[in-house]
């Protein structure tokens, strides 16, 4: 060690004290929790953030500002259980056809019935046909509910009956030859036929997933209006066809008897088929 000097100043070492020391370390333990509280509540400096995790934190805010998809529309093809839909539109036009079907003709036939009958007489009388077949069906639509909700019948049975007694009524009513048996036979159709609350309670059933429920109910009215339209047009066409067409019909016998037979038989005919339908189809 070289020898010191007189001019140089003697070092000392530094004097630590253990007070000054824990105050220290105290006080960076006040500023380390100082700071973590400013980190908590935000109002500290921000911290630098990984780049993933950034980038993870910006994809979900624009999922949570991107607007919500519009659903997309169910179309015709969609609809689940398809056949049995169309065994109940078959059902559901049966109605409207027979009974627009007898709009186009009543009139002339209560006139044949009774010739020396006023106008205003047979007014009335078409009036009392065409309410009866709705009084009957009013006064009957709890049984046959009821009947449609039983284990002995069953939604099946009860729609069979109401075909097929309105089958029975059309024939009745096209080879009728008095307002009493006209009457007595749109009596017997409307009190058979309770279909139209069992269909729409069928559809519910068939088609349970809402999403397609607004279309398959739409089914109804919209077979009911067909069968508005088609109905009178063919009660118009086939009424009375001996008359209609002499050149054709003139001769037969047969027309010449039951002249309002053949829009009768017809209806008749598609309420057949639709029953048959049911019965091998229908779940």
């Amino acid at each position: 060690m070289p020898p010191r000097t007189e001019d140089e100043p003697v070092q000392t070492p530094p004097y630590h004290d253990d007070a000054d020391s824990e105050r220290e370390d105290e006080s960076d333990d006040e500023g380390a929790e100082a700071r973590m509280l400013r980190t908590l509540d935000g109002s500290g400096p921000e911290v630098e953030a990984a780049p993933g995790a950034a980038l993870s934190h910006q994809r979900e805010e624009e999922e949570l500002l991107k607007p919500p998809e519009k659903p997309k529309p169910i179309a015709w093809r969609d609809l689940p259980q398809k056949q049995q839909l169309l065994v109940i539109t078959l059902t559901r036009l049966s109605e409207p056809l027979v009974q627009t079907s007898l709009q186009s003709y009543m009139f002339y036939q209560l006139k044949w019935f009774d010739p020396t009958l006023p106008d205003s007489v047979i007014s009335s009388q078409a009036g009392i046909l065409h309410a009866s077949f709705t009084a009957a069906q009013f006064i009957t639509a709890m049984i046959w509910g009821r009947l449609a909700d039983s284990k002995r019948f069953g939604r099946k049975t009860v729609l069979m009956i109401g075909l097929l007694g309105t089958c029975l009524s059309c024939v009745g009513f096209g080879f009728s030859q008095s307002f009493a048996q006209a009457l007595f036979f749109r009596c017997i159709g409307g009190a058979t036929n309770g279909n139209v609350g069992v269909l729409r309670t069928m559809i519910s059933e068939i088609v349970r997933e809402k999403k397609f429920q607004a279309r398959a109910f739409i089914l109804l009215p919209m077979t009911f209006n067909i069968g508005v339209i088609i109905g009178p047009i063919l009660g118009g066409i086939l009424s009375d066809p001996a008359g209609s067409y002499p050149g054709l019909f003139g001769d037969v016998e047969f027309f010449k008897k039951y002249p309002y037979a053949t829009p009768n038989l017809l209806s008749a005919v598609f309420l057949s088929c639709a029953a048959l339908s049911v019965w091998l189809c229908l779940d």
